[in-house]
């Protein structure tokens, strides 16, 4: 028995990590992606007719080198490979070269254990430079998100790969302007958005230069090294269908049905918030599997709401900074004035706007559209101030609503 035995594989992964100076949330993130990583297709939950799995696309975005992104990827794929139980592509390909690696079958020399590559995890330390740019590599990585029983490709220039139990997860980083020549306009509006968990740094660690670590302490580094393999592999035996108990099916339904029905008129161009929920039961999914179980929790649903729903930032963030969803004056009149004329008195705050349309526009296209609708005669605006606190409303002029809906 050692020290670490107490733990479970990703507090562990995390005590591991302290010292290094990359933010937790990229830690937790990479551990969750060996997790799914050594799940392969072992591991799923009935929905309907379908099989969900837990595969997962993360992306971990940072402006500055010194969070050290890389760091999470590389020790996840280094404990990943230890397993030997998945296919592991690293280095740079185009998406065409890790559909056929998909399709192939390998022995480990040392082993010789059959790792089948339907099953298969895509590490980039930097995304922009690992995928070769290919107008369908962001089609191909959308579709092959979806795990699939049978999935074959036939090309002029390659041989025909016929991959069967595709189950395909990535774990990449990036920068903001690298990252647009990959997660271009038509990954944000396409779905290969939607379908990636978008992590940015929550913290700054200290400095260290790690130029103080002692023969002991190294030591106790490859013991502990060990000892995280000996769990992800304990996790990679976990086979069959995940339950859900019924506290944590309350769990998730407390917070999805009242929030499918807030956003029934939602108009969110990047499709992250219609794809949430299935990132929360994967999530979840995840978090069961690191306690070693295949019935999901009412703890795991809640720390896997709070985990994703804290993420919606982060894509508001990209979309406004992309470039393409930022929407133009005329789409967001058309939302603007839409939501004016069905609100209380036709009238609405600046701040209930905007919340009502993270991803669709931003603060410039706005305020140029206000100055549009008062210099037509449209809208006027008003200062309000509950609690203490101000917010500018805007109201539909008696000319709008005549306009609008024949009122005067």
């Amino acid at each position: 028995m050692n020290k670490w035995d107490s733990l479970s594989f990703i507090d562990h992964y995390l005590q591991h990590n302290q010292r290094y100076e990359s933010p937790t949330s990229f830690w937790r993130w990479s551990a969750y992606g060996a997790i799914a990583a050594v799940l392969r297709n072992n591991v799923y939950r009935r929905m309907g007719d379908n099989k969900l799995f837990p595969n997962v696309y993360i992306l971990t975005l940072a402006e500055s080198s010194f969070h050290r992104k890389g760091r999470p990827i590389e020790f996840s794929e280094w404990l990943v490979r230890q397993v030997k139980n998945t296919r592991v592509i690293s280095g740079r390909a185009s998406i065409q070269a890790i559909v056929q690696e998909l399709g192939r079958t390998e022995t480990d020399v040392k082993t010789a254990k059959i790792i089948k590559g339907g099953s298969a995890i895509f590490y980039a330390p930097e995304m922009a430079a690992g995928l070769v740019q290919d107008p369908s590599a962001i089609g191909i990585l959308t579709d092959i998100y979806e795990p699939k029983e049978f999935y074959d490709t036939l090309l002029k220039t390659q041989a025909k790969a016929s991959i069967t139990n595709l189950v395909f997860s990535m774990l990449a980083a990036s920068n903001e302007e690298l990252l647009k020549s990959v997660y271009d306009s038509s990954a944000l509006r396409g779905g290969l958005l939607a379908r990636t968990f978008l992590i940015v740094p929550d913290e700054f660690r200290s400095p260290n230069s790690l130029m103080n670590i002692s023969p002991d302490e190294y030591e106790s580094i490859k013991s502990s090294k060990e000892s995280l393999v000996q769990k992800l592999t304990k996790i990679s035996e976990l086979n069959g269908e995940v339950f859900v108990s019924s506290e944590a099916h309350k769990t998730y339904d407390e917070w999805y049905v009242p929030f499918r029905k807030s956003h029934e008129k939602a108009r969110d161009k990047t499709g992250m918030l219609g794809r949430i929920h299935t990132g929360i039961i994967k999530v979840a999914m995840l978090l069961a599997a690191n306690d070693n179980q295949l019935i999901v929790e009412g703890i795991h649903v809640r720390k896997a709401i709070d985990e994703c729903t804290a993420l919606v930032p982060n894509y508001m963030k990209l979309s406004m900074n992309s470039g393409a969803p930022n929407g133009t004056i005329r789409e967001a009149g058309q939302l603007v004035l839409a939501d004016l004329l069905e609100a209380p008195q036709n009238r609405m705050s600046r701040k209930l706007l905007f919340q009502k349309h993270l991803l669709e526009f931003d603060a410039v296209v706005f305020d140029s559209l206000i100055v549009t609708l008062e210099t037509a005669g449209m809208v006027q605006q008003s200062l309000s101030s509950q609690g203490g606190i101000s917010d500018v409303m805007y109201s539909l002029t008696p000319k709008a609503l005549e306009l609008l809906k024949g009122q005067g």
